[in-house]
């Protein structure tokens, strides 16, 4: 089995972050000491107590569901491309609102916006088994809220219920009537 480790949980994005930790811990921020990321756990030091390992899942959980709750408006372009306005700074502006374009392929939410980029690049790198799943898959907020207007609970919810779709053969009408009736609660 691979050996993965680092000292800076910074490596990792912001899924390990002291303010990730103060929230799923309930701890003051600056009671955190060190953090390590290994393989499965993540080794914490708190301030007076003695280091101890903690799951990874509750952090990845929190991760996605603080992008979940964004729910950010969505504009519909058709031929499988949307524009979801954004909350933030951007240099994209549409009708003078920020906002990122996003097209949806096969098995990806594809976004145009900073975290997409950084999420993807981070995807490439040698890490552990559950942040390459997460980052593999990576969805920004916009794609979240885009999966979110579709029907969607979840990447892999649009995935399964859209994998027989022939992306490339499809007209782009029709793949816009494939991924109503897949987001259709019958």
């Amino acid at each position: 089995m691979k050996s993965y480790f680092s000292h800076n949980p910074g490596d990792y994005y912001t899924l390990y972050s002291k303010s990730a930790i103060e929230t799923i811990l309930g701890i003051a921020y600056k009671q955190i000491r060190r953090i390590e990321v290994w393989a499965d756990v993540l080794w914490i030091l708190i301030e007076g107590k003695r280091p101890k390992f903690y799951s990874k899942k509750p952090f990845i959980n929190l991760f996605v569901q603080k992008r979940k709750s964004k729910n950010l408006p969505v504009q519909d372009f058709g031929n499988t491309i949307f524009r979801v306005i954004s909350e933030g700074v951007s240099s994209k502006k549409t009708a003078g609102e920020d906002s990122y374009k996003i097209s949806l392929w096969n098995n990806k939410a594809i976004c145009e916006c900073r975290d997409y980029r950084e999420m993807a690049e981070k995807a490439r790198q040698e890490m552990p088994p559950a942040e390459a799943k997460l980052f593999n898959y990576g969805t920004c907020k916009h794609g979240l809220s885009l999966l979110n207007f579709l029907g969607f609970g979840s990447l892999a919810e649009y995935i399964q219920k859209t994998d027989h779709i022939d992306w490339i053969g499809t007209q782009a009408n029709e793949i816009r009537r494939f991924l109503e009736y897949a987001a259709a609660d019958f």
